[in-house]
């Protein structure tokens, strides 16, 4: 029986030496154990500052753009900062620099757990404070290290219901799995429902026996599940008449295509509307009043820019969604060549701007080698040996990128292709032998990795690198299983030659 003292200190080396880990790397490259975070107020996902200060359920109520969980976190900093008197900066610093060590920890205990191997563990935990696109990412106030470290501490709680067998886990892994949905909309109830399905499965072929032990407990645990991932379309159709996590689904179907609306347009143009839209807003006005109503009504934010949240969207988003997905599958040919050039940028790296391809943030000393180390090597542009292949000039003139003209990687060509081939190798083998706790995780880390490629693939792909970041923790997992795996076999084989 273990000394209950060893475990503690077992225990409590397994978060100290991620940690450690993080806060060395993050003194390294910022020269700051806790490096300042960065709010983009201006930020076409944000809400403006004094309405989530003066009134941030309304405000909520009224953001139609994106899923909750983003501005929510932003109005609790503010209302928190008012509270305790401590300014905003410090406030959201704390809870990225939180957010960014939660995730090397949960990655730590999830790899250390899989391989049965702290080494892989702290690999893992080094592997992700090294990766440029990491230390970027935890400069500022956005969705990506939130959805990194929910999709970290989602496949951490799969892993140790299936692990375990503990139906409590089980259900927190279950409430856990729709907090994305409400980060990022690429995040689809779809992916959230056959995400917990494939987790239930795994857990009753696993352990033999029922996700819950009392009826009761399942029933309590759908509810709770349906509720966190249905509130928020829910409270969009009740206001907005449009069951949806975001009314940019249209502007974003639409993207890339020669679909337009004239309304949003000339929205997007000159900030002025339709007499359509005006009537509708004017019934919020009724609802609400006018203390609010600019969120949705104004045509430019407080520094200028278009306002992203104004009900243009909504009024045009069950158009352009209907005229856009017949325009891709009427066209599949270019829809095809689109989605290639799409995977193209989605496998660049994470730390380069989407559209110029500059490498961001502002790192000196050793990390900047690091830097131009890994996109030197993971994503060296190997273009040149596909551009033998005739690219003919495009029949749809609206379409001016050409496949094989971009930068495409090593990442891109070569190891995410191999990596994904040979998981799903194991992954079968595996399956086939009997279902284990690897091979579920495994099987999740893809699912999700392909549901992220195809959603963004296969519509609005141009910032495709910049929204892969949040699923990396999928791909170092199934990296490093992969690798696991590997190093049992030559250690199998070791043995078997020296005892023949």
């Amino acid at each position: 029986m273990s000394n209950p003292s060893m475990l503690m200190r077992r225990s409590l080396r397994s978060v100290l030496v991620p940690l450690g880990i993080y806060f060395a790397a993050s003194f390294l490259v910022y020269g700051a154990i806790v490096p300042t975070v960065t709010v983009k107020w201006h930020g076409q996902r944000l809400l403006e500052r004094v309405d989530l200060e003066d009134s941030p359920v309304r405000s909520l109520l009224l953001l139609h753009s994106q899923p909750p969980a983003l501005n929510a976190l932003l109005a609790f900093c503010l209302q928190t900062s008012e509270i305790v008197g401590v300014p905003v900066k410090s406030i959201v610093t704390t809870l990225v620099t939180s957010v960014g060590a939660g995730s090397i920890v949960f990655l730590y205990l999830l790899v250390a757990g899989l391989t049965k191997s702290q080494w892989f563990g702290a690999a893992a935990a080094g592997a992700a404070v090294l990766d440029p696109g990491f230390q970027f990412y935890r400069l500022w106030f956005l969705a990506a290290l939130l959805i990194y470290f929910l999709i970290a501490a989602t496949l951490f709680l799969a892993f140790k219901a299936l692990d375990t067998g503990d139906r409590r886990i089980l259900a927190a892994a279950v409430l856990a799995v729709p907090l994305l949905p409400n980060t990022k909309s690429v995040f689809h109830p779809a992916w959230a429902t056959v995400f917990v399905i494939v987790l239930v499965v795994l857990f009753m072929k696993i352990h033999h026996k029922p996700a819950a032990a009392k009826p009761s407990n399942a029933v309590l645990t759908l509810i709770g599940f349906l509720l966190l991932l249905f509130a928020w379309p829910a409270k969009n159709a009740v206001l907005f008449d449009s069951f949806a996590f975001s009314s940019w689904s249209g502007f974003n179907v639409a993207r890339g295509t020669p679909v337009r609306s004239k309304a949003l347009k000339r929205y997007l143009r000159d900030g002025t509307t339709t007499a359509a839209i005006d009537a509708d807003i004017e019934r919020f006005r009724d609802r609400f009043g006018d203390s609010q109503l600019h969120i949705l009504a104004r045509p430019t934010r407080a520094n200028g820019s278009r306002n992203r949240n104004h009900y243009a969207f909504v009024s045009t988003k069950a158009e352009l969604v209907t005229k856009a997905v017949r325009y891709r599958t009427t066209n599949l040919h270019w829809w095809f060549k689109s989605s290639l050039i799409n995977y193209r940028k989605w496998t660049r790296a994470t730390f380069v701007h989407p559209y110029s391809d500059e490498i961001r943030g502002n790192w000196a000393g050793p990390y900047r080698a690091v830097v131009r180390a890994v996109r030197g090597i993971f994503f060296a542009d190997l273009g040149f040996l596909l551009r033998w292949i005739a690219d003919p000039p495009q029949q749809d003139s609206k379409q001016q990128e050409t496949v094989f003209e971009g930068r495409w990687t090593l990442y891109g060509l070569i190891v995410f292709p191999g990596l994904v081939v040979v998981a799903s190798i194991l992954m079968v083998r595996d399956f086939v032998r009997g279902p284990d706790v690897g091979t579920g995780i495994s099987m999740l880390c893809l699912f999700t990795i392909c549901w992220h490629l195809a959603a963004v693939c296969l519509t609005d792909g141009a910032e495709g690198n910049r929204m892969r970041f949040g699923v990396a923790p999928c791909t170092l997992v199934l990296a490093l299983c992969v690798l696991a795996r590997g190093w049992e076999t030559v250690k199998a084989r070791r043995v078997q030659l020296s005892r023949s």
